[in-house]
């Protein structure tokens, strides 16, 4: 049991935000980074070692994952790297068990290091129940952090002490308004690493540490301060990041202005994509009603829904053209999710360009989301979820064509 709640809560890191950069750090006399460590608590426990590259967010799905087992508090690490890395070091003993048996990550139990080629990283820290007190040195930007990270991790503890009293609240079944002051005082102390960070960013634009801070802050606030960096700030290392932070935000904005317009009595906007037999143009369908269904392979609810799709494919086929409309996933990943759920109806994949983009462009916000147009192209119905309703409008509208 010990060993599944590790392997769940090491899921878990990989989920942490990163960073990215246009350097290039290759050279074959410098020196390999290391890494010494002496953290006082931690005796001979197993450490989860994660790292991934910065400078460019698409390597971060190729993360470097390793352990090390720690004697007496003590450990090294070498790492083979040519380019800066954000490493992530988490003790087993990071892992505490919730009421309900699943995995909590204590996440301030581990230790966070910017790691660049050359480097030789000191740890030295204490480990207690709720959170790791440690200071790196060896870099300007690690030292900072940890800096920083002191002026809010006791308030980071007692959110971890209010995460598990939570739990043992509503394992509990205790009363509703108990549970929610408790959200309360979690939600506002968690507030406060986010408030010192923006804080520092704001006495800081000329460090790096301040772009990476940047990178964890809420998408308005990431606009707002942007522009206060130093220009060589924006540049550097976590410029890529930032700039896919950015254009999320320009996506969300654009999905949200969609959403209003793209509605039940409007024309649906026309698109070309494209498909496993060529392309698909919306105008191109004529005189027949049409159901574009937004999917992913990713989504368990839009797999869940398949089998369900298919019956009405079946029986609806003949009245209405079924369009399936993959988003946000590889070709390689949609190509192997049709085949492997034996797809019948047309399938196209949406393209990445934000302004292009129909999914954000019919303002699809959740998957699966489904509409049903007319033979005019006008929404009759926009679905979002695997709902019933879906399936009850297109018996209504169908069922006696």
């Amino acid at each position: 049991m010990k060993n599944f709640l590790y392997a769940a809560a090491f899921m878990l890191i990989l989920g942490l935000v990163s960073c990215s950069k246009k350097i290039s750090v290759t050279n074959s006399n410098m020196t390999k980074p290391s890494i010494q460590a002496n953290i006082q608590g931690l005796g001979n426990d197993t450490i989860l070692v994660l790292y991934h590259k910065i400078l460019n967010p698409a390597d971060f799905d190729e993360s470097v994952k390793d352990t090390i087992v720690a004697q007496n508090g003590r450990f090294t690490y070498d790492l083979a790297i040519e380019e800066p890395v954000l490493l992530y070091l988490m003790p087993q003993k990071a892992i505490i068990t919730r009421a309900d048996g699943r995995p909590f990550w204590a996440k301030e139990k581990s230790i966070v290091v910017l790691v660049g080629y050359g480097d030789k990283i000191e740890i030295t820290g204490e480990l207690y129940e709720y959170y790791t007190d440690y200071e790196v040195k060896g870099s300007e930007f690690n030292e900072y952090y940890t800096q920083v990270r002191k002026s809010y991790i006791t308030a980071a503890a007692e959110a971890v002490k209010l995460e598990l009293e939570l739990d043992a609240q509503m394992a509990g079944k205790a009363n509703g308004d108990v549970i929610n002051v408790l959200f309360q005082k979690r939600n506002d102390i968690n507030k406060i690493s986010r408030l010192a960070q923006l804080e520092f960013i704001k006495n800081n634009p000329e460090k790096e540490l301040s772009a990476y801070y940047l990178t964890l802050q809420p998408l308005d606030t990431i606009e707002k301060y942007y522009s206060a960096l130093a220009p060589d700030v924006r540049e550097g290392m976590f410029q890529r990041m930032l700039d896919d932070k950015l254009n999320t935000l320009k996506k969300l904005r654009r999905t949200e202005a969609a959403e209003l317009a793209v509605k039940e009595g409007e024309v649906a906007p026309d698109f070309k994509l494209g498909g496993l037999y060529g392309e698909f143009s919306l105008n191109a369908v004529k005189s027949k009603y049409i159901v574009l269904d937004f999917w992913a392979s990713w989504c368990a609810p839009c797999i869940k829904g398949l089998a369900r799709m298919k019956e009405y494919y079946w029986q609806y086929q003949n009245q209405a053209e079924f369009i399936g409309i993959n988003c946000n996933e590889s070709e390689e990943k949609w190509r192997e999710a049709v085949e492997k759920h034996e797809l019948p109806w047309p399938q196209v994949i949406d393209t990445a360009d934000i302004n292009e983009s129909v999914a954000i462009n019919y303002g699809v916000k959740a998957f699966p989301t489904k509409c049903i147009l007319n033979a005019g192209k006008k929404i009759m119905g926009r679905f979002v979820g695997e709902e019933e309703d879906f399936y009850k409008k297109l018996d209504e509208v169908l069922g006696n064509k």
